[in-house]
């Protein structure tokens, strides 16, 4: 979901990849709140100058971090939007199995995209402001074809995510308390189909053709 296939070409954006790749590194074996600019440097083989030259400070890292790592993913996303031919119900599983597959796969890494908002109530995170775009796409791309409006898209899509979001960042909970491990295909698949199947009601009929 977030590292493979991102490409930067000269040899200060190969460094700049190097050191943002060991940042997620770092995140994903000691957790957001253990990582430190020093700890980035080890993982990456430079030195803490290096990266206080190329990023500034840690919290410049950290949102270049984010930043990489949500364009990859965007791209991904995108891939999966602008195919016209894709059924509604089958876009929006490959959408809902992305995002939560690459979280499962990332754990830390999704944390630490929600730290701010969860523990001091930041809305202003990169992963906020790409979800809602994410939702508006969406929504405008079915809007036109079902009898539901925009608003009530975007609405049932957060209603969708948080149902996503909660086996992501609890998976010990799903996995012991109801022997669901949603990293195996099947599982995590049948999981979202038994969601969209909730949403997809007399609400989501197709429009007439005219």
């Amino acid at each position: 979901m977030f590292k493979s296939g991102v490409y930067m070409g000269d040899e200060k954006e190969q460094i700049m990849l190097k050191i943002i790749l060991a940042t997620i590194e770092v995140i994903e074996k000691e957790g957001y709140d253990k990582l430190t600019v020093r700890s980035v440097a080890k993982e990456a083989g430079v030195n803490v100058a290096a990266i206080n030259y190329y990023f500034g400070s840690k919290e410049n890292l950290v949102q270049a971090m984010f930043k990489q790592t949500l364009e990859h993913s965007f791209m991904d996303v995108n891939e999966i939007l602008k195919n016209e031919s894709m059924d509604l119900r089958d876009m929006m599983g490959l959408f809902f199995d992305y995002l939560i597959a690459g979280s499962l796969r990332y754990p830390q890494l999704m944390k630490a995209h929600f730290y701010e908002p969860f523990l001091h109530d930041d809305y202003n995170a990169v992963m906020i402001s790409w979800l809602k775009d994410m939702f508006r796409e969406l929504a405008l791309k079915i809007s036109g074809k079902y009898e539901i409006t925009e608003e009530e898209l975007i609405f049932m899509m957060m209603q969708i995510f948080s149902l996503i979001l909660f086996p992501a960042m609890l998976p010990n909970l799903f996995r012991e308390g109801a022997g669901m491990d949603l990293l195996d295909d099947n599982t995590r698949k049948k999981y979202i189909k038994n969601i969209l199947d909730r949403f997809f009601d007399d609400k989501m009929k197709e429009k007439a053709s005219e």
